[in-house]
């Protein structure tokens, strides 16, 4: 409290008169005020910054504390803007290492009781997402690897060394229950360097019966196109590919569908309209942003 307000309050002390006991009275109350005041100063928990997305200097620090068990709604713009300042000074962690301040606010987020997070529904997590970070994406520090680990093994040549540029994922756009991935990708040597195609992995969702916040997520394909849409692009596509790719059709597809849907979840950690943060069935941590 600001010492504005001190005199203030003195000054609604009532005085009769100018006696000195009336007078020391009046100091005694105002001294025991003060002292109230600087012990409530030094105990209280020290307040957690929270920062402008664009605020370099005033970086937070994560080891500032969140009290679980308290109104996720009072938290979740603290979270939101912490998690965009640990990740502008680097927007995407191709590789899959997370920063430690990140981390730590992971965790805090994962120590919020299950029933005290923020639902999920068809509409609340609805959109295009552009992958900030993901644990478990198999790829290098600079975002390189092989067709055939992008692929899981599932198209040829696999030791073709491509990079991996972004990854979108595409929820409940074209259906309510719609579930992609998808993600772009350039071949970065050899005879067919600069060639350029795009990996979806196809699937649905469901929200979960029977754990708050999850939702459950089931792959039924997996398909490699050309990103090229020119007649001479989708040609330099096929004569490169079909030959390990002998199911390709004449615009350079390749789908391979799953004989039995593949199971997988996410825990919702935190999600509104821009930033959705997930714990995966793999151990991932996955953080996208919403595109607009």
């Amino acid at each position: 409290m600001r010492s504005s307000t001190v005199m203030q309050t003195a000054r609604s002390i009532p005085r009769v008169s100018c006696q000195g006991r009336q007078i020391g009275r009046t100091a005694r109350q105002i001294n025991a005020l003060q002292q109230r005041q600087s012990i409530c100063r030094r105990t209280a928990p020290r307040p957690l910054h929270v920062c402008c997305s664009g605020d370099r200097a005033s970086t937070p620090n994560a080891d500032q504390g969140f009290s679980t068990g308290t109104a996720v709604l009072e938290q979740s713009e603290q979270f939101k803007f912490h998690i965009k300042a640990a990740m502008q000074d680097q927007s995407k962690y191709r590789g899959g290492q997370m920063p430690q301040e990140l981390a730590k606010l992971v965790e805090k987020m994962e120590a919020i009781p299950r029933e005290q997070r923020k639902p999920i529904s068809v509409d609340s997590i609805k959109g295009v997402f552009t992958e900030g970070l993901n644990t478990t994406n198999n790829l290098d520090q600079d975002g390189t690897t092989t067709l055939g680990t992008l692929s899981f093994q599932q198209f040829k040549p696999a030791d073709l060394k491509v990079k991996v540029y972004d990854t979108v994922l595409l929820q409940g756009v074209d259906a309510p229950n719609q579930y992609l991935v998808e993600i772009p990708f350039e071949v970065i040597e050899g005879p067919l360097k600069g060639l350029k195609g795009m990996q979806s992995t196809i699937g649905e969702w469901e929200v979960a019966q029977d754990l708050h916040a999850r939702q459950n997520v089931y792959f039924t394909a997996l398909q490699i196109k050309p990103q090229a849409s020119d007649p001479e692009g989708i040609k330099q596509w096929n004569d490169a590919m079909r030959e390990g790719n002998p199911s390709m059709d004449d615009n350079g597809v390749v789908r391979i569908d799953f004989p039995k849907r593949m199971s997988a979840w996410r825990d919702f950690l935190f999600h509104d309209d821009e930033i959705h943060v997930t714990k995966g069935n793999r151990g991932s941590t996955v953080i996208v942003l919403k595109q607009h």
